[in-house]
């Protein structure tokens, strides 16, 4: 005659199955970890589209390292006239280059706003809006939102020249429908800047 089982036997049991249980719903829901990402996202330089570094059932990751490349004809500024506090705003509009091939990929436009601060500050905070338009149509685009310090000193001579970003990716059109993620952005030199941009695409889409 075969051994009952245990109380603890049959306890063990049903907190494995509990546990499996729980963790194939948190995957249903799109709650599962996105891997971290290493590697870059492949560029097809015939259509300037990239490609999903990896995916899951919820997710395809992309991660892009791009220059922008701004000319000073792109640039619109309403910089500080004296040491009152105003409202300012600096605006930039761009070409988007693949930092690992040196092809352009799309265009960058993006509005700063801030509230200039006495000459004496070396920075200002500013809250910035930003979009990146990919593929020849312009039609895979990321919108970017996030608060900046900028190098007050550097505004009429060098534009833009961030201290400190923290950018969120908070959407996205055609291939990154719905996304989110992070931006993480650096001023090189005059009117140059190098960004890498890291999207969680959601695959279950409503068109």
């Amino acid at each position: 005659m075969a051994p009952r089982p245990t109380m603890l036997a049959v306890l063990v049991l049903f907190f494995n199955i509990a546990t499996i249980c729980a963790a194939q719903a948190d995957v249903q829901h799109g709650w599962s970890k996105p891997p971290i990402l290493g590697a870059l996202s492949k560029l097809d330089i015939s259509s300037k589209t990239y490609a999903w570094v990896t995916r899951d059932k919820s997710y395809e990751y992309y991660r892009m390292k791009l220059s922008i490349v701004a000319g000073p004809d792109s640039i619109a500024a309403f910089a500080p006239i004296n040491n009152s506090l105003s409202l300012q705003t600096f605006s930039i509009s761009a070409k988007l280059f693949d930092i690992p091939t040196g092809a352009e990929v799309g265009v960058f436009a993006s509005v700063c706003t801030f509230t200039a601060a006495p000459v004496t500050s070396p920075t200002i905070p500013a809250v910035c809006q930003a979009t990146f338009e990919f593929g020849p149509d312009g039609n895979d685009s990321l919108a970017i939102v996030g608060s900046a310090d900028v190098d007050i000193l550097a505004l009429t001579t060098k534009g833009l020249v961030w201290v400190d970003t923290d950018f969120a990716i908070v959407g996205g059109t055609g291939r990154f429908n719905g996304a989110f993620g992070r931006h993480a952005s650096k001023s090189i030199d005059l009117f140059k800047y190098e960004t890498v941009v890291t999207a969680y695409v959601p695959r279950v889409r409503e068109f």
